[in-house]
């Protein structure tokens, strides 16, 4: 319906094979009359459906870096949802895996006239997908499509035995979960600081939310569960589950799967989230292979990884946000 209307606005990150003509078959439809925005620099976007959307010549499709929206607007109203304009995401190919929602609005509602400006103000700021554009996104799916991530020349494409490969090629699985690389090793100190603020912090409601039990399980909570040391930024951000990527004192290296039960801010500043472990995690993203097969497999890139953090402790609350970062570590290397 949205793209039955007129003034089509597309602000959809990742365009997936035989998106444009499912969503413009229509005549009254037409690629050339809409404007569109997506992201190139994530790897996500199909270059061939960049050309099928008109690349490189088509003035009305540009691209913006680390756009994560999903917005269709037009005459007929807006629906902002989850779903990218892929098959994965719509499902006008195979039914799609993906569980999504959105909502629409009328062109009358608060909602609609919000969207629209916020169209404009993010079109303002957008490149044209050109030649140069175009050949961007041709590296950047080639690398995260097909596995093709090399350090030293050897490639990542064991994807299903490659946490790290599979984040690549498979953002979306990951929705939801962040990732933490860190070498710091939280000790008694940090966790009896941590367990003293949490209590004193729920002892200052009106009403403590924490029962004797939760107190006395914070007060013994295992050290090598917490995190530490973490910026109150990075503790706001903290998502619900994530991997940690840990390097020890003596350089092993080790993946763990945590959800996150309490954050707090400590002093200057500083924050700590107190975590368990969770095996329904590592179960729920079907891996094939255990953790320290995945280690042995990523234990080059990881390396690299740490080298390039220089012992600091680093959060990317999304696959998307990782995905950048392993390009600038890879673009480091090769240079």
């Amino acid at each position: 319906m949205i793209l039955l209307g007129s003034d089509i606005r597309c602000a959809v990150a990742f365009w997936g094979n035989g998106a444009a003509q499912f969503l413009f078959s229509s005549q009254t439809a037409r690629i050339n009359d809409a404007r569109i925005m997506c992201d190139i620099s994530m790897g996500a976007t199909n270059p061939n459906e960049l050309r099928a959307l008109g690349a490189p010549n088509n003035t009305g499709l540009k691209h913006l870096k680390n756009l994560h929206a999903k917005v269709y607007l037009s005459g007929q109203g807006v629906v902002i949802t989850s779903a990218n304009a892929s098959s994965n995401g719509i499902g006008f190919g195979p039914p799609a895996d993906l569980i999504e929602a959105g909502s629409f609005h009328a062109v009358d509602s608060v909602a609609y006239k919000a969207a629209a400006k916020w169209f404009e103000q993010i079109w303002r700021r957008s490149q044209k997908v050109d030649d140069q554009a175009l050949s961007e996104a041709e590296v950047r799916w080639n690398r995260r499509s097909h596995g093709q991530r090399r350090i030293d020349d050897k490639p990542l494409d064991n994807l299903d035995s490659s946490l790290l490969s599979i984040v690549c090629t498979d953002p979306d699985k990951f929705r939801g979960v962040g990732f933490v690389f860190s070498s710091t090793t939280p000790d008694v100190e940090d966790r009896d600081n941590a367990a003293s603020n949490l209590i004193e912090e729920d002892n200052s409601r009106e009403v403590p939310t924490l029962s004797n039990e939760e107190r006395s399980r914070i007060k013994h909570w295992r050290p090598d569960d917490i995190c530490s040391n973490w910026s109150e930024e990075d503790i706001n951000a903290w998502p619900r589950h994530f991997i940690i990527a840990y390097q020890g004192p003596r350089g092993g290296l080790s993946y763990e799967f945590y959800q996150r039960e309490y954050a707090i801010i400590v002093e200057n500043g500083l924050g700590t989230v107190l975590a368990s472990k969770r095996r329904e995690l590592f179960l729920d993203k079907g891996f094939q292979h255990p953790p320290n097969k995945m280690i042995s497999v990523d234990k080059m890139l990881l390396r690299k990884i740490f080298e390039s953090l220089q012992g600091e402790s680093r959060l990317f609350e999304t696959a998307d946000k990782l995905n950048e970062f392993l390009d600038e570590v890879l673009t480091n290397s090769a240079a």
